[in-house]
């Protein structure tokens, strides 16, 4: 038996079986039984199955699609097939850690990453001192211009791995994202500042992929960075949070904020705090107008963006200092 936490099911040899079963905590249900209890078609039953067990089916191994060989796999034609009326049976029963497929986006190059609660704990950014001491650190023109960049543009680390230079418009300053390489599914634009700009294309020119005079890309499908020196395979995500990490630490910024259920360190600054540094400085220190953010990093709603309208610790502790500079005026009563 192949065996996930509490739930167990049979190995591949075994799945032409009428009747996989789940086995939890004693409990067994087959595809059978879970017909003839809820109204639910052939694809619903590995969810439904999964849920009365209490296990979120999006969590489980691609590996059980193989129940399913009609479907592309739990990620997208189950997901997609099953829409509200998984949903309404997780709300029906109050399961609070149920996923609710109308929040799961089509297939994506860029992985989702688990939720994250949004101030304090959830937002956690480089204050401005901290971004140029982290900028000061790095002793790599390559690396300091991929961090630049990536700040910048206000994107995720794997939507940054896949820019290719004909996704870059040297003319107009900016990068176009295409839906494919999104995690939302939703094509966007961003733009580059001038000053940043030049430089990357001194440096496209100092690597020979960019013509000197007429500023002509060479090779469009090239990737803009690359960890080989031929650009046809992309870094990889991890190697990239590798190098913040690298710079975090040497800049003396790291800091462990809790341990996981195995003991391991949490990190307060990851590589995606750059991302959150760029909508709170763009907020709060350069007063864009929280819309014009919103298209930049490629939120879906506005609502999303507003969370970082919250007065940032920053800005808390400076309110406080200049109201204690403040003389305190003694009223008499007459």
């Amino acid at each position: 038996m192949w065996r996930t936490s509490a739930l167990r099911f049979p190995r591949a040899s075994s799945i032409a079986s009428p009747l996989w079963k789940y086995t939890a905590s004693g409990v067994t249900l087959s595809s059978a039984s879970l017909k003839n209890s809820k109204p639910c078609c052939r694809k619903s039953d590995f969810a439904y199955g999964a849920y009365l067990l209490r296990v979120p089916f999006y969590t489980l191994p691609r590996e059980l699609s193989l129940f399913l060989p009609e479907t592309e796999g739990l990620y997208s034609g189950l997901i997609s097939h099953l829409g509200q009326n998984v949903k309404k049976m997780a709300e029906f029963q109050g399961e609070k850690g149920w996923y609710q497929a109308s929040e799961k986006p089509e297939s994506s190059n860029v992985k989702s990453s688990q939720k994250y609660e949004r101030f304090g704990e959830t937002i956690r950014y480089l204050t401005w001192e901290e971004w140029q001491r982290f900028l000061d650190s790095i002793d790599n023109y390559e690396h300091k211009l991929m961090m630049r960049l990536i700040y910048e543009l206000g994107c995720r680390v794997g939507e940054f791995v896949r820019i290719q230079l004909r996704h870059i418009d040297c003319h107009r300053g900016r990068v176009f994202f295409p839906k494919e390489n999104t995690k939302t599914r939703r094509r966007r634009v961003s733009h580059v500042p001038l000053g940043l700009l030049n430089e990357l294309k001194s440096w496209l020119k100092q690597e020979g992929r960019m013509s000197v005079r007429k500023e002509i890309i060479k090779k469009p499908e090239e990737f803009l960075v690359s960890a080989r020196r031929d650009y046809m395979t992309h870094y990889s995500e991890n190697r990239l949070r590798q190098i913040f990490r690298q710079y975090v630490v040497k800049a003396g910024l790291d800091r462990v904020y809790a341990l996981d259920s195995r003991g391991r360190k949490l990190h307060e600054l990851t590589i995606h705090s750059a991302r959150h540094a760029h909508i709170v400085h763009y907020v709060h220190i350069h007063k864009l107008p929280i819309a014009i953010v919103q298209k930049q990093v490629g939120h879906t709603s506005l609502k999303t963006t507003s969370v970082y309208l919250n007065p940032s610790d920053e800005a808390v502790a400076e309110a406080y200092r200049e109201a204690q500079k403040k003389p305190i005026l003694h009223h008499h009563n007459s």
